[in-house]
């Protein structure tokens, strides 16, 4: 997938501030980007097995590199994974960096650490995933090895998070490249994958809307209901109404759809 390499080492410049992460977290947390279907972080590394030969502490070796920039954490879970299994393959170094991305960015939510720390997992998780996509082909032709879903579901939660920081452009482009990926995932996926792909259609609309874009916030968010209508009957669902009828309101009644699920 060419659309995923492309224009990463401009869109990846996020302008960090270093010890403003606090005061972003305060003024850019808001309770409708949480993920309407919390990811299980284990479930999507998906070759990570619960129990490991050799006894790998998983949760302690998180604690312990929680706090350390992310390509030294990384090459320490390298480390450990071929001390417990003779190797360290991309999707368990995945499953484990996920892990610790979860925890950085609650603590960053929490006033506890600035967004640096979490935004450069979020750059490196969807390095990992660009070169190890299932639908890409390396130099080499070789494809990668993730799946579609893992990479979608992967891209949005680093949108949700570029949008928490307040990066609007990266978190855009993030989650339209997760939308891209999503819409390559055999008959949609399931229950669960669709749930992921309305909450990033929503995230988008929120993007869109915060960047001033009310056209494009107006159809995101139809289409996030569209989706929605299709599932089962969510909290989520009552709040995006609401949201989408404020866009409607912001735009002018000029804009008002034809029809609304």
């Amino acid at each position: 997938m060419a659309q995923l390499k492309h224009g990463l080492a401009e869109s990846d410049d996020d302008s960090i501030s270093h010890g403003s992460g606090a005061q972003e977290c305060e003024e850019g947390l808001d309770d409708d980007w949480a993920p309407s279907a919390p990811t299980n972080y284990d479930d999507l590394a998906g070759a990570m097995p619960v129990e490991w030969s050799g006894g790998l502490d998983v949760e302690a070796l998180c604690d312990t590199l929680q706090g350390i920039p992310v390509h030294d954490a990384e090459d320490e879970v390298r480390a450990e994974l071929k001390k417990v299994r003779g190797e360290a393959t991309d999707a368990d170094t995945l499953g484990v960096l996920l892990k610790i991305f979860r925890a950085t960015r609650d603590a960053t939510l929490e006033g506890y650490e600035p967004w640096d720390g979490t935004l450069a997992y979020c750059r490196r998780l969807t390095e990992l995933c660009d070169v190890n996509f299932a639908g890409s082909i390396d130099e080499t032709g070789r494809g990668g090895e993730f799946p579609a879903s893992i990479v979608a579901v992967v891209y949005a939660e680093c949108g949700r998070t570029l949008a928490l920081a307040d990066r609007l452009p990266q978190a855009r482009d993030r989650l339209l490249k997760a939308l891209t990926v999503f819409d390559l995932i055999p008959s949609g996926g399931d229950d669960a994958i669709r749930q992921q792909l309305a909450a990033a259609r929503a995230s988008l609309a929120r993007v869109h809307r915060r960047s001033g874009h009310l056209p494009d916030a107006q159809s995101q968010y139809l289409e996030a209901l569209q989706l929605y209508a299709n599932l089962p009957l969510s909290e989520d669902l009552s709040g995006l109404i609401g949201e989408f009828c404020e866009v409607l309101a912001e735009a002018g009644a000029e804009t008002f759809p034809v029809s609304v699920p």
